[in-house]
């Protein structure tokens, strides 16, 4: 099984992350105070705001320094 992926940081805490999956893409962003992701396996093709825990390590991945 493949999953190509795409990671983009910035400074000072802006990451996304672009990942092919089964022919659809799911799509992960934080912008320094919002992490949301686009999922179509989770029945969504809208930006979704993700809870607490995820937002968390998407926070944490940001931090470049």
């Amino acid at each position: 099984m493949e999953a190509p992926m795409t990671l983009q940081l910035k400074r000072p805490a802006n990451m996304r992350l672009d990942m092919e999956f089964q022919g659809q893409s799911v799509v992960q962003g934080y912008d320094g105070e919002t992490a949301w992701m686009i999922n179509p396996f989770t029945g969504g093709a809208d930006a979704q705001k993700m809870g607490e825990d995820e937002a968390e390590g998407m926070k944490e991945g940001s931090d470049l320094d």
